[in-house]
C-alpha cells in the first residue's frame, strides 16, 4: 500500500518537472464551468443535489475545430473531494492545474488533444 501512495504523489511531481522544463510556452486551451442536471439524484435519501458542478477543459484548437472528435478522459477526484481539485483547488498543494498541464504537453507533441471531464462526485456518503 505504501509504494502505491508513493507512486501516486510521484507522478504529478514527475508531471510538473517536465512542464517547467518545456521552454515554449504553448497555445492555451480553457476551462468550462458548467452545471447539470443528474434525474438519478433527484430525491437522494442522503440528500444529494441533482444539479452538479462539472469542469471541462477543451484543448487550444477546440473552437476552430470542434467538428473533429476528440477523445475524452473522465478525472475523478478522491474521497471527499470536488472538480475544482484539479484546477489549482487542491492537488499538490493547490498547485496542480490541469489547463496548463495539458496545455504544455499537447504543445510538446506528447499528448493527443483531447476533452478532459472533470465532474463533482461528491456525496453525503462520506
Amino acid at each position: 500500500m505504501k509504494n502505491r501512495h508513493r507512486s501516486i504523489v510521484i507522478l504529478p511531481v514527475v508531471v510538473l518537472a517536465a512542464i517547467l522544463s518545456l521552454s515554449v510556452l504553448p497555445a492555451e486551451g480553457r476551462i468550462v464551468e458548467e452545471t447539470v442536471h443528474c434525474p438519478s439524484l433527484v430525491g437522494s435519501l442522503l440528500g444529494d443535489a441533482a444539479e452538479r458542478n462539472i469542469s471541462v477543459y477543451l484543448p487550444p484548437a477546440y473552437d476552430e475545430e470542434s467538428d473533429r472528435g476528440y477523445p475524452v478522459l473522465y478525472l475523478l477526484h478522491g474521497y471527499g473531494g470536488t472538480n475544482r481539485l484539479w484546477t489549482g483547488g487542491g492537488y499538490l498543494g493547490g498547485e496542480m492545474d490541469v489547463g496548463p498541464l495539458a496545455d504544455a504537453l499537447i504543445g510538446a507533441g506528447q499528448l493527443e488533444p483531447m476533452i478532459l471531464v472533470m465532474p463533482d462526485t461528491y456525496s453525503e456518503y462520506v
